[in-house]
């Protein structure tokens, strides 16, 4: 019989150097990485989303944000839906028109102000007067720093964030498959729902403190206005698939009403738009994917 004693001790030893450079190496604690284009790649999953890091080596409070906003997406179940209001007597919510969108996820809160001061730095605005702290909303947000938090947050993995479509805002805001029709995002009583300029004391709140819609969605009523990809413009007279808004404009649109506006603001159907580089109090983002 052969003596096997030499190649037990060499598969021993293999596993001794895999175990040691295991050790040197975070990814491997969690056991997952990801094979692609003849490379392997430093990987998390997070529910059904799969994270694939471009750099090894990121400032952790960086990548935790990239997992803590991902964790927080919400996948929405396309459908078709009527978009818009013709029992508010608003001409900008005309007319109500049929929308077909596919599935996308979406952001439970805005995004806060740790997360943004984790990939932007703190913002020179924040101040103690609307509310400043690390679950607060981010506010002072143009369209323009929206874009540049993103494409940033984007470069460090293979995730696409983004910001809703104006129609993608108002199917989620509206309950999405499973909509009780309610006036505000998940109730009739703007109180339960949103903070609006009666009951906020002439402030944001942090994210997340009163009841969610029916997709577990948080403050897409009130607190503050969202900004949208869409240029704001008229609504079509007819059926329309995954529509992106205008070609071009000169605003783009923002939704869901703010701490300082009256809860009318609030409704899922409301409309308003800003210039893309108006960095107001009452406007943050909430991201898409």
């Amino acid at each position: 019989m052969k003596n096997r004693t030499p190649i037990l001790y060499f598969i021993l030893f293999l596993i001794a150097v895999i175990a040691v450079s295991c050790e040197k190496d975070s990814y491997f604690d969690k056991g997952y990485y990801l094979y692609q284009d003849s490379k392997l790649y430093p990987a998390d999953k997070v529910n059904d989303i799969t994270i694939v890091w471009n750099d090894n080596d990121l400032p952790e409070d960086v990548k935790q944000t990239v997992l803590e906003i991902a964790s927080s997406m919400v996948k929405i179940k396309g459908g078709v839906f009527e978009m818009g209001s013709s029992e508010s007597g608003i001409e900008n919510e005309w007319p109500v028109h049929s929308v077909s969108l596919s599935d996308y996820y979406l952001a439970k809160t805005t995004i806060t102000q740790q997360q943004w001061q984790a990939i932007m730095g703190s913002h020179e605005l924040w101040n103690a007067q609307y509310g400043k702290g690390d679950n607060y909303p981010a506010n002072y947000i143009s369209y323009t720093q929206a874009l540049e938090f993103i494409n940033k947050l984007n470069s460090y993995s293979n995730l696409r964030f983004r910001l809703p479509t104006e129609a993608e805002w108002e199917f989620a805001a509206c309950g999405g498959t499973v909509s009780h029709d309610y006036l505000y995002s998940g109730s009739n009583n703007a109180n339960e729902v949103a903070w609006h300029r009666d009951n906020a004391q002439e402030r944001m709140h942090p994210a997340a403190m009163l009841t969610p819609n029916e997709l577990g969605l948080y403050d897409m009523s009130g607190n503050l206005w969202e900004w949208c990809a869409d240029y704001y413009g008229e609504y079509p007279n007819s059926h329309v698939d995954n529509p992106t808004g205008p070609s071009y404009g000169e605003k783009r649109v923002v939704r869901g009403g703010s701490f300082s506006y009256e809860a009318a603001y609030s409704r899922c159907k409301c409309r308003n738009c800003l210039p893309e580089t108006n960095n107001s109090f009452a406007v943050g983002l909430r991201l898409a994917m």
